[in-house]
């Protein structure tokens, strides 16, 4: 279909910048700083609907939850709902700043995603332009405190720009380090609650060396540069994945079983090393790993005393990332395991990287790129992002990876060095 440039987005005003009040964007921009790993296939709304409080089980079929209760809409107090329906007495007011006073918008395109049709989100031959959707109202999903919201995706959808106020855009340029930073348009959600008027600005990425922004970026197309490129970190790789995945491992079983895992473990890397005739048994350890760490999961994987130790490695549902930081999952399965499945052509990835862009208590929304071996994969088009929640019982990054299927297990998920 074709795509209509975004009214947010555009060179808004030909009045004198001191005779027109600023918008808050403008305020902010002023005050804020400027094993062998396989490649990855991310779990992300192509494969799980984006839904709180949980996915459902099985992958690509999931309920939604009920709706909030039916109304008139526009813009009626949300009251920590976490998914909202257009036709619900609280969707917010959609709204678009301006010189003189703020206005209603019944713009076609306040939404924007990207659509995965016959096994491609590319719309074109050539791997250059996304599958691009654009909706005057859908389902949104809130935070429990109001200030971000993003669309509702199903299955083969990924959102191409989220809303926030402009208190956790400045949040987020203080703290991504690093080649990409937030913008806000004109065009915003009116969100009520508990007294408060929220205006959640629509956001996009921009590159910061370029200027260029929205729809019109290149990013990474692989999930480990991706999340280098947002986050500034550098020791984003496959090989740190399984790193901090077998970290996590190491001290659990150092907990559960009588064992130094973790002792053992350095000592025989650092002797791999040196000599490669120590490299065999290096790799025989990981397996060993993967084995012992399934059997304290079945031991003692529901018990209080296992989720406090997982609690305080802040590790899978418990994963607490901060503001900018990189976040991942990485299977945990042996080498033959990996080794059966490819034989079988099986669609399976190892590891996965993202980066918190935005956060509000317990809710965060993360940019993502993955490797969908299409198009050019250093200056690829196909960001997204998603929201997601922090705790059990939650829709958390570990419990989307989980539920997407293509994950060998055991997973186990965590926030980068």
């Amino acid at each position: 279909m074709a795509f209509k440039r975004i009214a947010a987005q555009k060179a808004s005003s030909s009045v004198a910048a001191n005779s027109k009040p600023p918008h808050p964007a403008a305020v902010l921009q002023a005050k804020a700083p400027v094993r062998t790993a396989v490649p990855e296939r991310p779990p992300h709304p192509a494969t799980v609907a984006q839904a709180k409080p949980a996915f459902g089980a099985t992958v690509g079929r999931v309920a939604p939850p009920p709706h909030p209760a039916k109304g008139g809409g526009g813009g009626g107090a949300v009251q920590r709902y976490t998914r909202v329906a257009p036709d619900a007495e609280q969707y917010p007011g959609k709204k678009r700043w301006g010189f003189f006073a703020d206005s209603d918008t019944p713009d076609a395109d306040f939404f924007v995603r990207q659509d995965e049709v016959h096994d491609s989100f590319f719309k074109d031959e050539g791997k250059t332009k996304p599958n691009l959707v654009t909706q005057s109202v859908t389902d949104i999903l809130v935070s429990d405190n109001c200030d971000l919201a993003i669309e509702a995706t199903g299955p083969g959808q990924e959102a191409k720009v989220f809303f926030a106020t402009m208190d956790r855009v400045k949040e987020a340029n203080t703290a991504l380090k690093g080649k990409i930073s937030l913008v806000a348009g004109n065009d915003y959600l009116h969100v009520t609650h508990g007294g408060r008027n929220n205006k959640l600005y629509r956001i996009e990425p921009k590159i910061k060396a370029t200027g260029v922004q929205g729809l019109a970026i290149k990013v990474p197309q692989r999930c480990n540069d991706m999340a280098q490129f947002v986050s500034g970190n550098l020791n984003v790789t496959g090989y740190s994945a399984l790193d901090e995945g077998n970290r996590i491992a190491l001290a659990l079983l150092d907990e559960f079983t009588d064992r130094t895992w973790s002792d053992d473990f350095a000592e025989l890397k650092r002797q791999a090393s040196r000599e490669q005739s120590k490299q065999k048994d290096y790799l025989a350890f990981l397996d060993d790993i993967t084995t012992n760490y399934r059997l304290i999961l079945a031991d003692h994987g529901n018990s209080a005393e296992f989720k406090n130790e997982v609690q305080r490695l802040h590790a899978n549902h418990y994963m607490d990332p901060p503001l900018g930081a990189a976040i991942g999952t990485v299977s945990l399965a042996t080498s033959a395991e990996v080794k059966n499945a490819k034989d079988a052509h099986q669609d399976i990835f190892e590891y996965h990287w993202g980066t918190v862009v935005a956060k509000s208590g317990t809710d965060y929304v993360t940019l993502e790129n993955y490797a969908r071996y299409e198009g050019d994969m250093s200056n690829c088009p196909l960001y997204f992002f998603r929201m997601l929640e922090i705790g059990p019982g939650k829709n958390t990054w570990h419990l989307a990876s989980t539920n997407a299927g293509y994950f060998l297990p055991p997973i186990i998920s965590f926030t980068a060095a």
